[in-house]
Formats: C-alpha cells, sequence, structure tokens
C-alpha cells in the first residue's frame, strides 16, 4: 500500500483502533526484520466489505478487498458517497485486486 506510520494511524484511526505512531513504528519493525520479503497474494475470491465512516464531521465510506484464503489486505480506499456493487468491483478489478 505504500503509506507512512502516521497514514497508517490514521485509517486505524477511522476503524476505531487506537494505537500510537510509536507503536506502529515498532510493529512495523518487528515484521520486517522476521519477514525478509512481504506476503503475496494470488486470490482466487476475494471478498469486499463497505463501512460508513466520518471523517472531519463527513460521513464517508471505506471499501477494503481481502483475499479470503491468505486474509492479506488487497486494497482499500475511501469515497464521498455509498459506490454501486460494478463501481468498487471495477475499482477492485483495475488494481489487479479481481
Amino acid at each position: 500500500m505504500g503509506l507512512s506510520v502516521r497514514e497508517v494511524v490514521a485509517v486505524f484511526e477511522l476503524l476505531g483502533v487506537d494505537r500510537s505512531h510509536g507503536a506502529i513504528w515498532n510493529w512495523t519493525h518487528k515484521l520486517s526484520e522476521e519477514q525478509s520479503d512481504p506476503p503475496t497474494a494470488a486470490p482466487s475470491r476475494v471478498a469486499v466489505d463497505e463501512k460508513q465512516i466520518e471523517v472531519d464531521g463527513e460521513k464517508k465510506w471505506l471499501y477494503a478487498a481481502i483475499d479470503t484464503e491468505s486474509k492479506l489486505l488487497l486494497e482499500i480506499d475511501v469515497f464521498s458517497r455509498p459506490q454501486n456493487a460494478r463501481v468498487v468491483g471495477a475499482m477492485f478489478e483495475s488494481a489487479g485486486c479481481v
């Protein structure tokens, strides 16, 4: 995904998970020491979920796709309005998730 540590903290906050910048930094360095290469997925099935969230007092819709076998997060995006299934499917397909 290429998010900074502070961006990861912000995403976690949107999901209701309270973790400090330092905790995320420690976590990523611990994981990098344990794993030589990042995990990859060649999904045969993908699950997509939608959650309404609030950002700066505005309603937003968070969409996330995971590989159902490996449970790896494949893609995440936030929209200002809800999307229909066709639009979300096309978005994740263009990202190589489907």
